[in-house]
């Protein structure tokens, strides 16, 4: 499928891509209009941006000083399949967004190249982010998801271009896998809730975040987290029988919740607080043998078990945000700072962090009652 020599592997999350001397990196600097550049790990050290093509053209990775389409705006999509989708609007075609097609010699359009044309509701222009790191992220679409023959495992891909390369090295979408052309980042901003965002937009979600989080009770340093629900029921409101957070130490330290009943003595966290760079505050929680509540992004489902060492580790911190579901005060959400998309829920009794698909289910089980134990 692929010429491999334009296509560079990874290896324990480091390209392996050649740089050529004298290539200059991608400048992270932010753009006046408030739009923001993507540029893939495997070629942004030449200068490589992501960039549209003409309308109706192909999409590629050109240099970014003369690409002729390389701004974009991401516009949020109400009634998505995935939480957080989006469209990828270009600023130098006004009125036209991203659009990609199942794969390689699958789509009529440019035998499977991804390409921008008229903005509208069609799944091929409906994007989300996946393997989010901190920084690197995949980009998937609804209808590669709905329609590849790999159930749903596409994602887009940007190549180098060369008449050797597969389809000339336009981008396209191709089965997901281990390849730098499919790790994405934001130059000139960062991810926000999965969704790519100017520095100045991230800025303002962050001062929103901040707002918000007034509205959530005060984490104390000695905290018990009960589930709002289980089972889908409606959230509990007595605190004496309950299910709560817990270190299951008999199954490789697995966050899971379990009932504890009201003469029982509740299983007990130490809080810590901690200041991020842009001056939100997370907190993280750690348990009697000094482990800290983590996320697992080596397993795909992203589970959460009490695995850390740091409270500055970003996978061991959380934002607290107003509770998705609740009867009333003293409740909250919590939503991981390393993956900024995923909440901690709970599903099967085991803890994870997951983005939200907006059902009720969904929010019963990442809501949590904050209980003072000092």
């Amino acid at each position: 499928m692929h010429n491999l020599s334009f296509k560079s592997s990874l290896l324990g999350g480091l390209a392996l891509a050649v740089v050529i001397p004298f290539s200059m990196p991608v400048s992270a600097q932010a753009q006046a209009d408030g739009s923001f550049k993507l540029v893939t790990m495997f070629l942004e050290k030449e200068g490589k941006c992501f960039d549209g093509g003409t309308p109706e053209g192909i999409a590629s990775q050109t240099d970014c000083a003369t690409a002729k389409a390389p701004r974009w705006r991401a516009i949020a999509v109400s009634g998505g399949k995935k939480a957080n989708t989006f469209q990828l609007a270009s600023v130098d075609a006004p009125g036209k967004c991203l659009e990609g097609a199942r794969g390689v010699m699958e789509d009529h359009h440019n035998g499977g190249a991804a390409y921008l044309t008229t903005c509208g509701a069609y799944t091929g222009q409906y994007w989300h982010t996946t393997d989010n790191n901190g920084e690197y992220f995949r980009l998937r679409n609804e209808y590669a998801d709905d329609n590849s023959a790999s159930n749903g495992q596409r994602c887009l891909e940007g190549n180098r271009l060369d008449p050797n390369s597969v389809l000339a090295g336009a981008s396209f979408m191709d089965t997901c896998q281990n390849v730098s052309g499919q790790f994405f980042r934001v130059s000139g901003g960062s991810l926000v809730n999965g969704i790519p965002q100017s520095s100045s937009a991230a800025k303002a979600q962050a001062g929103n975040d901040v707002a918000s989080a007034s509205a959530t009770p005060e984490i104390p340093a000695s905290t018990a987290l009960q589930s709002c629900s289980v089972n889908n029921a409606a959230c509990e409101t007595s605190t004496s029988r309950g299910f709560y957070l817990f270190n299951n130490n008999t199954d490789n330290n697995r966050g899971r919740i379990q009932v504890y009943e009201s003469n029982a003595a509740k299983p007990i966290l130490t809080v810590e607080h901690v200041t991020l760079a842009d001056g939100r505050v997370a907190v993280a929680f750690r348990d009697g043998s000094n482990k800290y509540l983590t996320v697992d992004d080596r397993n795909s489902g992203y589970p959460v078990s009490f695995s850390g060492t740091s409270a500055n580790d970003a996978k061991s911190q959380f934002l607290s945000v107003p509770a998705l579901d609740s009867p009333g005060a003293g409740f909250a959400s919590f939503k991981s700072v390393a993956f900024q998309n995923r909440f901690l829920r709970h599903q099967g009794y085991n803890l994870f962090a997951h983005p939200s698909d907006n059902s009720s289910l969904f929010k019963r089980d990442a809501s949590w009652r904050i209980l003072n134990a000092n």
